[in-house]
Parts: C-alpha cells; sequence; structure tokens
C-alpha cells in the first residue's frame, strides 16, 4: 500500500561554500513522503502522524548545529537522505522528497 504524505518545516543552514548559500539563511521546507509497506493489524500501514514525527527534529533549528549533520553538509539531498534512511527503520519503502526551494528538490530512495 503506497501513502503519499506532505510535510511543511522552517530551518536555517548554511553551506560550506562561497557564495550566497554559505551565509546564514533559511527555507520553507516541504518534504513530500511516498512510502509504501504492509497494511499492519491496525489496518494501517503507517500513522501519518510518524511520518511528521520524522521532520519534527528538524523544524525550527539551525540544521548546521543539529548532531545528525556532524561532519556533512547541510544540502537538500543530505537531509532527503536522513529521512530515508529513519522511513527505512520504521519498515518504509519507496521515496523522499525534500524541496528547499519551490524549485529545487532532491529526491532519497527509502
Amino acid at each position: 500500500m503506497l501513502l503519499i504524505k506532505e510535510v511543511w518545516f522552517e530551518a536555517a543552514h548554511k553551506l560550506d561554500i562561497a557564495g550566497p548559500c554559505g551565509q546564514l539563511h533559511g527555507h520553507s521546507y516541504k518534504v513530500l513522503f511516498e512510502v509504501d509497506g504492509p497494511i499492519r493489524g491496525n489496518g494501517m500501514v503507517i500513522d501519518f502522524s510518524l511520518l511528521k514525527e520524522i521532520t519534527n527534529q528538524f523544524d525550527h533549528q539551525y540544521l548546521n548545529e543539529l548532531p545528525i549533520f556532524r561532519g556533512e553538509q547541510t544540502t537538500a539531498e543530505n537531509l532527503a537522505s536522513k529521512i530515508a534512511v529513519e522511513c527505512r527503520v520504521l519498515g518504509l519503502a519507496g521515496k523522499v522528497t525534500v524541496w528547499e526551494t519551490r524549485n529545487n528538490a532532491a529526491c532519497a530512495v527509502v
């Protein structure tokens, strides 16, 4: 069964590169979960609120200071990868797409 959930959160970050992205700035991130799994005994693949909880750790945070990004760039690619790993831990498959802006996104396979 395929589940689809859209979540929005706000966060700040900066990249270790020259130019505007190397300056502290923020985004309204959009995360699209498209996850697949078996329907469990409770009639659900997973409670939608558990998918939201994955993104709660990033909401209104300075991403560069989070332990999950220690030693890594806080790119949309890395953010999508981190979220995908957490979906796998929950026994899900599929993909996670993270929009950093309305025109730029990264997609990770769960």
